[in-house]
């Protein structure tokens, strides 16, 4: 096929790993910087990622910088953000941790606590939080329309407490 066409000639390009010949696009012509040609590309790099998990904390020097890493991360404590959804008078609990808590992170627990349960209590009440409220507080809260949408999907209703009311509060 090349010799039918000389003007590819300098579209074809060679793997460095494995040495298989391939056509690149015209404007790679003449380019000898390719590293890979695409379709060799990814097999490489799956082949090297596996490589170099396996074989990185072989040696002492990369033992010793593993314990360093180690050693660094236990030094300073990871801050915790605790979501807890329960019952009032039941005093059924679920409570899970997360480092970053936000919209999607909330649905997330919320989803998890009801199949948990299997059930959810047709009212929700939160404390203000800016996840699930637009503005407002208490009876003049607007909630977010997405988690609106969410609530209704399962059933229930998000609703605020009033400021300075902490009977209205979902706490004991």
């Amino acid at each position: 096929m090349l010799q039918a066409h000389p003007e590819l000639q300098g579209c074809v390009a060679y793997c460095r790993d494995c040495g298989i010949r391939f056509f690149t696009y015209p404007r790679n012509a003449g380019r000898r910087n390719l590293r890979w040609p695409f379709g060799c590309r990814d097999h490489h790099r799956r082949q090297r990622s596996c490589q170099r998990s396996t074989t990185y904390y072989q040696t002492p020097a990369g033992k010793a910088k593993k314990k360093r890493l180690n050693a660094r991360r236990r030094a300073k404590p990871t801050r915790l953000i605790a979501s807890l959804l329960y019952l009032r008078y039941s005093k059924r609990r679920y409570l899970r941790f997360y480092r970053v808590f936000n919209r999607f992170a909330m649905k997330c627990f919320l989803h998890e606590a009801l199949m948990f349960w299997g059930y959810a209590a047709r009212q929700c009440i939160i404390d203000n939080t800016n996840l699930a409220r637009l503005r407002g507080s208490g009876k003049q809260a607007v909630i977010v329309p997405e988690m609106a949408s969410f609530a209704e999907r399962y059933g229930f209703e998000f609703l605020c407490h009033a400021i300075r009311h902490p009977n209205r509060k979902a706490a004991e």
